[in-house]
């Protein structure tokens, strides 16, 4: 899509379109780079949540949210015109915990699936996350492709995290793939219900107490502007 591109457009992972919904306070329908359409986006839904935030004249404390994969609800606990932190209730994972093993080019690995409304591999292991992460994004086990998790260990409650998106490639950051990460990590007796995941692009803090999944996590605006038409 022309405005991912970082040359000629603005430079993105994605571009999310809010639309109107029964039932909710706004849709998010959302494209990758490469123009498919994922199911949902952690890190994405809570741009969503503070650019709507800013349009109205009091600021909500909850939003509902829906997205292709269901309707989640958000936590506003600070939100400035320029910088927001919210908690997404990310809904239920599914995953069993039982690693997959995988045949690659050059090496076979295992990866545990996730889905937390769109699909991911998590990878306990430091690897090269430009040569394997295409290879298991595109792998026969994952019919519709898979975001792929690189994850690295520092302590039962603190994780440094790699992320391989489908449709964009090596991401500064990932809400979804936090997630999956530390639900793989606890269903795998490695970490702890409650962990601090250390991406590129920031801290993201993940709860898994109850039955869903609580993600935290910071929101900037940037700039506003309109598309030039000569």
């Amino acid at each position: 899509m022309w405005a991912c591109d970082r040359h000629f457009g603005i430079g993105a992972d994605g571009v999310i379109f809010p639309d109107a919904a029964e039932g909710v306070d706004v849709k998010m329908t959302i494209y990758n780079a490469d123009g498919s359409q994922p199911e949902m986006c952690g890190n994405g839904i809570r741009c969503l949540a503070h650019y709507w935030a800013r349009q109205q004249n009091q600021i909500p404390k909850t939003l509902v949210i829906g997205t292709e994969s269901g309707s989640l609800t958000i936590q506003i606990s600070d939100c400035q015109p320029e910088l927001a932190v919210m908690t997404v209730k990310m809904g239920l994972p599914v995953a069993d915990g039982q690693p997959l093993s995988l045949k690659l080019s050059r090496e076979n690995c295992e990866v545990i699936p996730v889905s937390m409304g769109n699909p991911h591999a998590v990878i306990f292991a430091e690897k090269l996350v430009e040569i394997l992460g295409p290879q298991i994004e595109n792998h026969s086990q994952f019919p519709n492709r898979t975001n792929v998790e690189f994850v690295e260990i520092l302590s039962r409650d603190q994780i440094r995290l790699r992320v391989w998106e489908r449709g964009v490639g090596e991401t500064l950051a990932c809400g979804t793939g936090a997630c999956a990460a530390v639900v793989a990590g606890v269903l795998s007796g490695k970490l702890d219900r409650k962990v601090r995941v250390n991406l590129p692009g920031g801290i993201l803090d993940i709860d898994w107490q109850s039955p869903e999944i609580m993600m935290t996590g910071p929101s900037q605006f940037v700039f506003s502007g309109e598309r030039y038409q000569p």
